[in-house]
């Protein structure tokens, strides 16, 4: 499968890919080629943390571990991405996907951002500013968005996001709690082939 991606001034919500496959998911590679980028751009998953693509790269990601995008401004960041599926393959190395193998590098350093460490103290001040903020079902999507921006900026693990936000209405009512348990089942666990999660 192949598409291009365009975003602006928004993010992707951390998710994974791939989920409906079950062991299936073994059989494919991600390949993301940066076309535009911008310095207000990022990208992360749980394996390299917070980091941004630079056009002429080529990068192989596991989009079954849980990965966000984001541009903070109005610059194009416009990826074209490239879904590859190998049947009968032992090793998915990334320069499978090369005609050519003598042209795969893998010694380029990415650009991998340091973020700043947090204190207990200050994750539960975070949260409490979280549940603040939440006083109905419309108000979690954003929520959710904060949390995820403050992720890119702070040692916040990518993959705690959906953590942060149940523990932000644990004491809400059972409508808005549920709801928040159901966003973390559908986009980080399980859930069925053309399922969509409409609820905000």
């Amino acid at each position: 499968m192949v598409r291009t991606r365009n975003l602006v001034n928004g993010q992707v919500v951390p998710h994974k890919d791939f989920i409906q496959l079950d062991d299936n998911k073994d059989k494919y590679i991600r390949v993301l080629i940066p076309l535009e980028t911008s310095l207000t751009s990022y990208h992360s998953d749980e394996h390299y943390g917070v980091f941004r693509m630079r056009k002429g790269d080529i990068w192989q990601l596991d989009a079954s571990v849980v990965h966000a995008a984001y541009n903070f401004g109005n610059g194009n960041r416009v990826i074209l991405c490239l879904d590859f599926q190998y049947d009968n393959v032992k090793d998915l190395s990334p320069e499978i996907i090369f005609k050519d193998k003598s042209i795969w590098n893998n010694d380029v350093q990415p650009l991998i951002f340091d973020r700043a460490s947090l204190k207990d103290q200050d994750i539960e001040d975070f949260i409490l500013s979280v549940s603040q903020s939440i006083h109905s079902i419309e108000d979690i999507k954003q929520a959710v968005l904060n949390i995820s921006s403050a992720h890119v900026h702070h040692d916040i693990p990518i993959n705690k996001t959906y953590d942060l936000l149940i523990d932000s209405v644990k004491n809400n009512n059972d409508e808005i709690y549920n709801l928040c348990c159901n966003m973390k089942k559908y986009y980080t666990v399980d859930r069925n082939l053309g399922e969509r999660f409409t609820a905000v």
